[in-house]
């Protein structure tokens, strides 16, 4: 099996538009997620990332620096049919070598409920008394150092 991730740019069209897609599929259809987990203001500021296994598209993400060396990890989507299989693992793993070049010692995500106990299978330790909101849904800050 060809698993490859790829970084890139909002202003790679043809990526960014897969990257939406995965999106969609995610968080608006599937998990029901507001409006706004689309496209925002911060797409042209963050690095983008597809996930391929076997030449298709079944992940995305992106992350941008938010403080000195602490990279965020936002809109984190694997296809439904493509979970539990290792791919989510692989991107973060791609994401903190890429966080690493970047300079960035520590990851963040806020992560919905559901997914909480997933990203603490991945290093990542929640914040007490961090529960925030992301629009209409509660979620849990996680940190993770860079390795």
């Amino acid at each position: 099996m060809s698993v490859l991730v790829v970084t890139f740019s909002s202003d790679n069209t043809a990526y960014f538009d897969k990257a939406i897609e995965i999106r969609n599929l995610v968080f608006e259809n599937e998990q029901i997620y507001p409006p706004q987990f689309k496209k925002d203001s911060l797409e042209d500021l963050s690095d983008h990332f597809l996930l391929f296994a076997n030449g298709i598209a079944v992940g995305t993400c992106r992350t941008r620096i938010i403080e000195e060396n602490c990279m965020r990890i936002e809109k984190f989507a694997i296809l439904k049919d493509y979970r539990s299989k290792g791919y989510g693992i692989f991107m973060i793993s791609e994401i903190e070598k890429f966080s690493k070049s970047k300079g960035c010692s520590r990851l963040v995500f806020f992560s919905p409920k559901a997914l909480e106990n997933y990203f603490i299978r991945l290093g990542f330790t929640p914040e007490e008394a961090s529960a925030g909101s992301q629009s209409s849904y509660e979620c849990k800050k996680m940190m993770k150092p860079v390795r």
